[in-house]
C-alpha cells in the first residue's frame, strides 16, 4: 500500500528582511552586550566600583544607592532591548543613559580628569576621550534604533488586516 506524502506549506525559499529591520537587530545587540557587560562587571566588581563613585563629587553622597542602582538600571535596560514589546523604550533608555554619561565623562575631562574611570569591564580600559567618543557613537547609534523601530512597528501595523 502507497502512502500519500503531506503536502508542505509554501514557504518562501529565503526570508526577506529589510536593512532598517537589520541595522536595528544590530543595534539593539550593541546596546544590549554593552549593557549587560557593563552592568555585570560593576556588579562583579562592586567593591571597586563603589570606592570609585565614592571619589566622584557628584555622586559621593549617594555612592552605596548608585553603585547598585547603576548596574541594575543597566541590566534592566538590556533586558528591555531583548523584546521586540520594549526594545523601543529600551532603546530610548539607552539614548538617555549613554547621553548622561557622555555629559558626565566631558565634566569629569573638563573638572577631574585624574579621577580614574569607574566603569566596568572593557571600559574601564578606555582614556577619557575615547570614553566620550565610545558614549557619543553608543547614544546617536540608539537614537538612530529608536527612530528606525518606530517606523518599522509603524509599517507592521498598517500591513495588518483590519
Amino acid at each position: 500500500m502507497k502512502e500519500k506524502a503531506i503536502p508542505l506549506p509554501k514557504t518562501p525559499s529565503r526570508v526577506k528582511f529589510s536593512k532598517k529591520s537589520i541595522f536595528v537587530e544590530v543595534i539593539t545587540a550593541l546596546l544590549l552586550i554593552t549593557w549587560l557587560h557593563a552592568g555585570v562587571s560593576k556588579l562583579i566588581g562592586h567593591v571597586g566600583f563603589k570606592m570609585q563613585l565614592f571619589q566622584s563629587p557628584i555622586f559621593q553622597k549617594y555612592s552605596s544607592l548608585v553603585s547598585y542602582a547603576g548596574p541594575i538600571l543597566e541590566i534592566f535596560i538590556a533586558v528591555l532591548l531583548i523584546f521586540q514589546r520594549t526594545r523601543r523604550l529600551g532603546l530610548l533608555a539607552s539614548f538617555f543613559l549613554m547621553a548622561f554619561f557622555s555629559w558626565y565623562v566631558a565634566y569629569l575631562m573638563i573638572k577631574l580628569p585624574a579621577l580614574p574611570c569607574s566603569c566596568g569591564g572593557v571600559f574601564s580600559f578606555l582614556d577619557w576621550p575615547q570614553h566620550l567618543i565610545v558614549n557619543i557613537a553608543l547614544a546617536i547609534l540608539a537614537i538612530i534604533g529608536f527612530f528606525l523601530q518606530k517606523k518599522i512597528e509603524r509599517k507592521t501595523k498598517e500591513q495588518l488586516p483590519n
